[in-house]
């Protein structure tokens, strides 16, 4: 049976969830022979949810604690 090249789309609209459009991409573009494109409307910038609600409320998010850097660091390397 002859591989077949595949175009797969994920469709990006304001509000989306980042991860329902970073994940099948994430899995989708390590399949041999398929290409994977991101498309929304109109080109430009669009607005996900989580990130752009919480900056309007003022949530910010907290610098990383050299604790916490070392730990990262520290299973980071672990992992390798």
């Amino acid at each position: 049976m002859a591989e077949v090249d595949r175009n797969v789309a994920v469709l990006l609209y304001d509000g989306f969830t980042a991860l329902d459009a970073v994940g099948p991409y994430e899995v989708l573009c390590r399949v041999p022979g398929v290409t994977v494109t991101m498309v929304a409307e109109k080109a430009g910038r669009v607005r996900r949810d989580g990130a752009d609600h919480a900056a309007r409320r003022g949530v910010r998010p907290r610098p990383m604690t050299p604790a916490a850097r070392k730990r990262r660091a520290r299973n980071f390397s672990s992992s390798r």
